[in-house]
């Protein structure tokens, strides 16, 4: 027995199993996650190592090739990307594909913990991270207090609030910025320590040795046990005030006798404003498999909670969350979904006459739409915007099948077939035809599995959802169609004249007729008709070249990132006093009730954010959160433009400008130039720059080596040192310790701990002649060496060990591909004096995703002949169909060109998903053909008018749901849609074009192939 002959007489059982699908689609659905974007490996680890107080070239020298040299040798290392700045020595190791990170990272820990003793001593230890999609921050929350002052509340949010919101669960890290770091200054007076004898290492060994207080043990007796501890710690300043530390003129010397103590503030890297008031911001990110959604709601509840608590010393609040713009994406995609469903339900009712028939399709698409639920969590896709944009995309797709199968069983029961037989027999009859055209569209979807690297990762989810979803409404169309079409009542309706449904179905007839003719009068012309078509493709063809290209779309966020650095040099105050008033100048722009926060920070981050944010004090960074779209007045774009006439006009400023969430490279365009010679790499990057500067549509140049900053380097004597009998390392710590200060004990205080910090008074540190005249080892520092003033690059890059200068830039009104020529031409004719380049940032990416892509569509073409093939028995019918793929590229060329559409990633991904849709009108064609001719012994010609006429009205349904259900996809409107119209669109522009030339073109090449037939029998 059938399928369709099982389900009709088996229907409380199918009833059962349907409301099991539905239930298990539920439950799915309620279970699944709901994020930002799927789970993607980018195959980088992050090192990051603190040496405070080193130069770049220091860093490069002592921390940063060693740590290259470590973990070089690391199986599955592709490329080894680093830059050394002061203090700070970033390495990114990028693994090859297919590597598994957490292995690798494993790795790269045990590499970095084999030279942990060859790093400088006072290097803090090294930080290694695996990046993640999810690194990205979900919660940006700032504290305000009117109560506390600025040290209070950093340390009330630090030691008291972040330690309860971060063990929320789905929260992996979390980075504080803002306020002041409460600490014991000791600054020494040198003259005081030259007159005493006492050296500044002496003072710094005596403070270390004083630790905090030590457990002494129990004290046990028969009836009680009662611990004992050493309170060997600072509790008070005059503790450290009394701290012996030498002795002259045989009294003891204390601290007291050569430095002032008191309780003050860590030195500010930095300064924080929300909306113009100093705060103190927390950025929390969420792990790798946490759900997105519900750990922000998780967080902000929690929030609320501590601001109820805290409420009379402190105020938070959200400045930002990934929930508001997922939830946005989220209602856009179910609305475009239930607009598809809208439209296709509303093709069904006129083209098949009935609202119940129209019922019968559409109870297919909710129950196929939500039994892909519980297909997608079984394969471990969650929700995010590309899985949900899959279901959308697939709303007019899972109609197909059951509009092919009802239409059939609607043309039976029009002769006067019972109803049971008709259900039976029209579901059987084009069985094989609906699973040859599903299994045509899944088959394109198999190569994107396969596909590697950051591609693959990010449309995997999209891949499986639409395949889920297509053979589940396979299998409904076989079973739930002929099932309810079998109920006792009447398939075919009769309308009353002059209603809407009767007047469409007598232009249906009247439409029935005319292809009819049209169909005659085409077969009549093959030659014509092939010669016109042939001119159409390789016209259009000819067009391609003038669709631009890109690699990933920018999905904005409402948000506007200024990144601005004043000259190298400049203090924190007054950097921070011109951001002050650049942000006053950029909010005067903003409509009133546009702007929902403004973030402000001046100087360098702290911890981590070193190396991917601010770096120095000159370093300016404006983040303007506004409204959402539908709320606001003023236009992202447009406030860009303004804000880069106000950024133009500062003097020495350089800046960037982010307005959207880069998917790949911050900067689209970047060059690397290889030397050695420092100086020779800043001269060949900035003749780069200006050559980049002259090609239209390139913004924000800068390069690596743009800034250098003034050093003061002191060199030994050898001959002093060694006639003195020291140690270059002595003389080292000397300084070290006097100039830049290290915390060498902690005071508790009220049960906390409060660093103390050693160093020179300030004046004594204020310029080189202060410095030359400080004592070391009981002798002036000029005595030791010399003081030499040098220029040094503000960071040193490297790749793979060599040396490099990072040239990049931006886009803004051109394509990638449309500026790649041309950053191909600079290259050719630009004196580089023979340096080695090499390209990077997007282009490459772009490159590699784009081969991956067309090798992808070229195996999906070869799977979908290989289906169409195993379906019709020939080896020759399926080229037939095959060239119904050209015919919809003539689509998508057009309707890239007449909407401005940039051809990217998306819309190959919609070109391969066309390559399986557009053959599906074909296959039923050709196939009723075939059945046809079996059954009558017509000619080729008579079968395919008779077919044409026959299956005119399911072809033109079935094209005409899946292009109206695509249409609010690609006229975009939603935060994300930056991601999926080109795909939408792609995909509608080509059935629109491919579905009239399917019913005039696929009818003559079908004669075509039937007189070659002939003619090879007859030379038989």
């Amino acid at each position: 027995m059938s399928l369709p002959g099982l389900a009709v007489r088996r229907r409380t059982a199918f009833t059962m199993l349907f409301l099991l699908m539905t239930g298990a689609g539920v439950f799915s659905f309620l279970q699944m996650g709901l994020n930002y974007f799927p789970p993607v490996d980018t195959g980088t680890v992050v090192i990051v190592t603190i040496l405070p107080g080193a130069g770049p070239e220091e860093i490069e020298t002592l921390v940063t090739d060693i740590l290259e040299g470590a973990v070089s040798g690391v199986e599955s290392v592709n490329t080894v990307e680093s830059e050394s700045s002061a203090s700070v020595s970033g390495i990114t190791v990028n693994l090859s594909l297919g590597a598994d990170i957490d292995t690798a990272e494993e790795d790269i820990r045990k590499a970095v913990d084999s030279i942990r003793d060859d790093l400088p001593g006072n290097a803090r230890e090294p930080i290694i991270m695996a990046l993640e999609s999810s690194y990205k921050p979900l919660v940006i929350v700032g504290f305000e207090s009117s109560a506390l002052s600025s040290h209070e509340l950093r340390r009330v949010v630090e030691d008291e609030i972040v330690p309860v919101l971060g063990r929320v669960e789905g929260i992996s890290g979390t980075s504080v910025s803002g306020g002041e770091e409460r600490l014991v200054r000791v600054e020494a007076d040198p003259v005081l320590l030259f007159r005493r004898g006492v050296s500044i290492s002496a003072v710094y060994g005596a403070l270390a040795s004083v630790q905090s207080d030590q457990p002494g043990g129990m004290l046990e007796s028969r009836e009680l046990e009662t611990a004992m501890g050493v309170k060997t710690g600072f509790r008070t300043l005059n503790q450290i005030n009394e701290l012996v530390v030498g002795e002259f003129g045989g009294s003891v010397v204390r601290i007291r006798d050569v430095a002032e103590v008191f309780m003050g503030h860590r030195d500010q890297v930095n300064r924080v404003r929300l909306d113009g008031s100093n705060t103190v911001v927390v950025v929390f990110r969420k792990s790798a498999d946490a759900n997105s959604v519900e750990t922000c709601r998780a967080l902000t509840d929690e929030l609320a909670r501590i601001g109820d608590i805290y409420s009379h010393v402190l105020t938070p609040s959200v400045v930002y969350t990934q929930e508001s713009f997922i939830a946005d994406s989220v209602r856009s995609l179910a609305w475009t979904g239930v607009q598809a469903i809208l439209l296709a339900a509303a093709v069904l009712v006129l083209f098949l006459g009935s609202f119940a028939n129209a019922g019968i399709v559409s109870v297919s698409m909710p129950v196929s739409f939500i039994a892909t639920f519980a297909a997608m969590r079984l394969a471990g896709v969650n929700l995010n915007i590309l899985s949900l944009a899959g279901l959308s995309i697939s709303i007019g797709m899972i109609v197909d099948n059951s509009v092919v199968v009802l239409e059939n069983v609607h043309r039976l029961a029009a002769s006067g077939t019972d109803r049971i037989a008709c259900a039976i027999r029209g579901a059987s009859e084009v069985g094989l035809a609906v699973a040859a055209s599903a299994l045509t569209t899944v088959a394109v979807f198999i190569p994107m599995l396969f596909v590697q690297g950051m591609t693959g990762q990010i449309f995997r989810d999209l891949s499986i959802t639409i395949a889920a979803a297509i053979l589940i409404s396979l299998f409904v169309s076989q079973t739930l169609i002929p099932m309810l079409a079998s109920l006792p009542r009447s398939v075919v309706k009769h309308h009353r004249q002059g209603s809407l449904l009767a007047w469409f179905g007598v232009r249906l007839d009247g439409l029935e007729r005319s292809y009819a003719h049209a169909l005659s009068w085409c077969l009549s012309r093959k030659a014509l008709l092939l010669w016109l078509l042939l001119a159409l493709v390789l016209g259009t063809g000819a067009l391609l070249p003038l669709i631009p290209t890109a690699f990933l779309p920018e999905m904005g966020e409402g948000v506007i990132e200024i990144n601005a650095s004043l000259p190298q040099g400049t203090s924190l105050a007054f950097a921070d006093s011109v951001a002050a008033v650049l942000e006053d100048s950029l909010l005067s722009l903003v409509h009133p009730g546009d702007l929902r926060h403004s973030w402000l920070q001046t100087g360098r981050s702290e911890g981590v954010g070193a190396i991917f944010g601010s770096d120095a004090s000159c370093r300016i960074s404006i983040s303007l959160y506004f409204q959402d779209e539908s709320q606001r007045t003023g236009s992202i774009t447009g406030y860009e433009s303004d804000f880069r006439r106000v950024l133009d006009e500062v003097p020495g400023m350089t800046y960037t400008v982010e307005t959207g969430l880069p998917i790949g490279n911050s900067f689209p365009i970047q060059l690397a130039l290889y030397g050695n010679d420092l100086g020779g790499l800043r001269d060949a990057g900035e003749r780069l720059k200006r050559a980049l500067m002259g090609i239209e549509g390139t913004v924000d140049h800068r390069s690596s080596l743009d800034e250098w900053v003034p050093q003061i380097d002191f060199i030994p004597d050898p001959a002093v040192i060694s006639l003195r009998g020291v140690s270059p390392a002595a003389v080292a710590a000397e300084v070290t310790i006097g100039l830049l200060g290290l915390d060498a004990s902690v005071l508790t205080e009220n049960g906390r701990q409060v660093p103390v910090n050693l160093q020179y008074r300030e004046d004594f540190r204020s310029s080189p002649e202060a410095v030359s005249a400080l004592p070391v080892l009981g002798a002036p520092l000029v005595s030791w060496g010399r003081l030499e003033r040098v220029q040094v690059p503000r960071g040193i890059n490297r790749r793979d060990r060599s040396r490099c200068v990072l040239v990049s830039c931006g886009l803004r009104g051109r394509s990638l591909g449309g500026v790649e020529p041309e950053i191909g031409k600079v290259m050719d004719t630009l004196d580089l004096g023979g340096m080695r380049w090499e390209l990077l940032g997007d282009i490459p990416d772009q490159r590699e995703a784009f081969g991956a892509m067309q090798l992808a569509i070229i195996v999906a073409v070869l799977l979908v002949y290989m289906v169409m093939a195993a379906q019709f028995e020939s080896l020759l019918e399926p080229f037939i169909l095959i060239l119904e793929i050209p015919m919809a590229m003539v689509g998508v060329v057009l309707v890239h060109l007449l909407t401005g559409t940039t051809m990217g990633l998306t819309s190959l991904v919609g070109i391969l998903m066309l390559a399986g849709i557009v053959v599906n009108n074909g296959i039923v064609l050709v196939d009723f053909a075939n059945r046809q001719r079996a059954s009558t012994g017509g000619t080729a010609e008579e079968a395919v008018i008779s077919a044409g006429r026959a299956r005119l009205r399911p072809i033109l349904m079935t094209a005409g749901t899946t292009i109206l259900a695509l249409l609010p996809l690609a006229l975009g409107g939603s935060p994300s849609a930056e991601l999926w119209a080109p795909m939408a669109r792609t995909v509608a522009g080509g059935m629109l074009l491919a579905t009239p030339l399917t019913l005039l073109i696929v009818p003559v090449l079908y004669t075509q192939l039937d007189r070659v037939r002939g003619m090879r029998r007859r030379t038989k």
